[in-house]
């Protein structure tokens, strides 16, 4: 029956059965295969879909879970400032010194110190 209505337009009797790689039975399976084939490739097509769909989640799931783990742990490392940036490499360069009980606090950059330390050097071995 189901041959039947797939050939139904056509005036070829189906009783008969074709031998096959035959010239009849490569036109029966031309006929017959390009529903089929839409068929798979719809079947395909949804399967591929649902694989992208898949992966795209599995994927933004864990990159947030990755983000997220690693936000907390800049968060942990340098509150208020991102790492190497501008403000962190001026922060790393300032130097605190201890005010001995005093409420004046005094900021000294390394650059400074070394220049000091260079001029006294210099200083005492010339005559």
């Amino acid at each position: 029956m189901g041959l039947r209505r797939a050939y139904k337009g056509q005036k070829r009797s189906l009783r008969r059965q074709e031998s096959n790689r035959s010239a009849a039975w490569k036109a029966a399976m031309l006929t017959l295969l390009p529903t089929l084939r839409k068929k798979q490739k719809r079947v395909h097509k949804m399967q591929r879909k649902i694989e992208r769909n898949f992966r795209r989640t599995v994927c933004l799931a864990f990159s947030r879970w990755a983000s997220g783990t690693q936000r907390q742990k800049a968060k942990l490392a340098s509150p208020g400032v991102r790492p190497r940036s501008t403000a962190w490499k001026a922060a790393m360069l300032t130097v605190i010194p201890p005010t001995l009980g005093r409420n004046e606090t005094a900021f000294y950059s390394n650059k400074m110190q070394r220049v000091k330390i260079e001029n006294r050097f210099s200083e005492g071995l010339v005559p």
